[in-house]
């Protein structure tokens, strides 16, 4: 492991500052009407959580209320455990923290698909991981799970809950430290498969911190701010500035895209500095007066530039200084916790269990739920060994099966990384075999179909794996392979591994019931059937649920036999019973 001392340059700003801008737009929420209201069953114990359809609040009534962007009410769960106010959007899912010490993911639907208790109360809210896995933090402990529960690795760690877990540009997170060295903030590398990397001794005492695209912005006590990065698997200081007009720290980061907005206090009142991400350079900096940093409740970079509020008031300012609006806040006893929202909504925890909604911005781009881009902390190996176009490269049989006795125990940490670029080796040849024998006519057995126990173990591994990296995989073979028994794994590896974000495998499963054959095929009819109820009932989405039973629909045609459309109703039944 490598212990790293970082040695800044430090740029000095020129002294120049704005007065306050006078704001475009005010408005009282003391006495304006909300756009529109919802009950929530209970007192918020955190702020909202955005979600891919709307909005999540945990309530001290144990429920989990979800509405849509809108304020319709979806569905209010009953928790049946103490939540704690750790929550954290998936996309359509939630995890959350009961008992202070348990896991919990939550799908579209609100049903919890699994709990684990981790064994360490858990401090930070979770961070979620590029394929799936999700890293929690405690006082000694930094963990992971997959999305199927279970454990993959877990670090005994003294004293790291000073500051949230970070993530940077390649995956790998950076845990703060209590401790310090000659009196600077210290902390540690992890890669996301839980090996150490380095240990890292800072410029200063670090005052606060937040991740941006191009790596951890840092603020501290000097007055110093700068970027912590990684750059050819080594953590690095980019850039370090401090502002020479006032000595005082910048308090508050809010990260944006390509700027950021650094906040402190200094004696003419609140001022933000804005800087350029990828260098350091200073953008502008003016007076927000009307912010007070010991009460700020919350920050947010928005479509427009940057959102912040205290007890008393909330306000959005572009990086040129102008105060967009400028909103007089209700009295913080009637309040717990308020977000701004990607749709330029300010949502308001109300003490008498109610959520208020105020639109402070009509004009919301179409585009304002930018797709997420796909990211992978692995990739096939050694793909060189090529015949007709083809890799035959295969992982030895005794080596598949260390993999997948590994998966099913858990707990791999280093090791994980190498297995799963090992079976997505194994994925890819796959997909290259059936794709030249579809473009060649070869007629011929690909190496998986002739080696049946070999490619079992290897999607049984799959299974085990909880890691999304094979969906796409899975999709194309489905839609690829003719072999029926090679085509059966494939179904119940679909079945197993549950998760289909863009539902690709259910649309390869509907293609394969639509084929002729299928009418003949008894146990592929089953077998569709299983696999589509665990892909519905995992995700949890209605779009996924209609497609589900668009698939088992098929199935209920003359030309099947009587047990496969038996089977197949029920199974319909059982999907419209997860829809109550």
């Amino acid at each position: 492991m490598k212990i790293k001392k970082f040695c800044f340059t430090v740029i000095f700003f020129s002294i120049f500052s704005l007065y306050a801008q006078n704001p475009l737009r005010t408005c009282d929420l003391t006495s304006q009407k909300p756009s529109w209201q919802a009950v929530i069953g209970g007192q918020a114990i955190a702020p909202v959580a955005e979600t891919s359809y709307g909005f999540a609040v945990v309530s001290d009534g144990r429920l989990v209320c979800t509405c849509t962007s809108g304020g319709t009410v979806m569905w209010q769960k009953d928790t049946k455990a103490r939540p704690t106010g750790k929550i954290q959007a998936w996309g359509d899912f939630l995890y959350y923290i009961t008992n202070n010490s348990e896991l919990n993911l939550m799908n579209p639907s609100g049903s919890v698909v699994w709990k684990t208790d981790t064994k360490f109360k858990i401090t930070q809210k979770p961070v979620i991981g590029w394929d799936g896995r999700v890293f929690i933090q405690g006082k000694n402990n930094v963990a992971c799970y997959g999305y199927g529960g279970r454990l993959k690795w877990n670090l005994e760690l003294s004293d790291c809950d000073c500051l949230p877990l970070q993530t940077f540009p390649d995956g790998s997170l950076l845990v703060f430290f209590n401790k310090t060295y000659q009196g600077k903030s210290t902390g540690l590398r992890i890669s996301p498969f839980g090996k150490e990397l380095e240990t890292i001794t800072f410029a200063g005492t670090i005052v606060t911190a937040s991740q941006c695209g191009q790596g951890v912005l840092m603020t501290f006590t000097d007055g110093s701010a700068g970027l912590c990065t990684v750059q050819n698997d080594t953590a690095i200081s980019k850039w370090v500035v401090k502002d020479s007009r006032s000595s005082a720290p910048f308090k508050t980061i809010i990260a944006g895209k390509e700027n950021s907005g650094l906040v402190k206090n200094d004696s003419t009142g609140t001022r933000a500095l804005i800087i350029r991400n990828d260098s350091g350079k200073e953008v502008n900096y003016f007076l927000i007066s009307r912010i007070e940093l010991e009460t700020v409740q919350a920050t947010k970079s928005t479509e427009n530039g940057f959102f912040i509020c205290d007890t008393n008031n909330a306000e959005e300012f572009d990086a040129d200084g102008t105060i967009n609006w400028q909103a007089k806040l209700p009295s913080k006893k009637s309040w717990s916790y308020i977000t701004y929202t990607n749709t330029n909504q300010i949502l308001i925890c109300m003490n008498n269990w109610v959520l208020n909604a105020f639109v402070m911005n009509q004009s919301v781009k179409s585009d304002s739920k930018t797709k997420i881009e796909s990211k992978s902390y692995v990739k096939a190996s050694n793909l060189n060994q090529r015949i007709d176009g083809v890799t035959y490269t295969t992982t030895p049989q005794e080596r598949i099966d260390e993999i997948l006795l590994a998966f099913t125990r858990g707990s791999c940490a280093e090791k994980e990384e190498l297995m799963l670029s090992q079976l997505k080796e194994q994925t890819e040849n796959y997909i290259l075999e059936l794709s030249n024998n579809s473009s060649f006519s070869h007629g011929k057995s690909t190496f998986y179909s002739a080696n049946p126990i070999y490619t079992q173990t290897v999607f049984k591994a799959v299974e085990q794996s909880q890691s999304d990296i094979f969906a796409s995989d899975l999709a194309d073979l489905l839609l690829l392979e003719s072999d029926t028994l090679m085509l059966n794994t494939l179904i119940m590896t679909a079945q197993n591994l549950a998760y289909d974000k863009e539902g690709r495998i259910l649309g390869a499963l509907e293609a394969i019931a639509n084929q002729k054959n299928t009418a003949n095929d008894t146990k592929k009819a089953v077998l569709i059937c299983d696999a589509t109820y665990s892909i519905v009932q995992f995700m949890g989405r209605p779009a996924l649920y209609r497609q589900g039973k668009n698939i088992l629909s098929h199935f209920l045609y003359p030309q099947y036999d009587k047990s496969i459309r038996d089977y197949a109703a029920q199974t319909l039944k059982n999907i419209i019973k997860l829809e109550l």
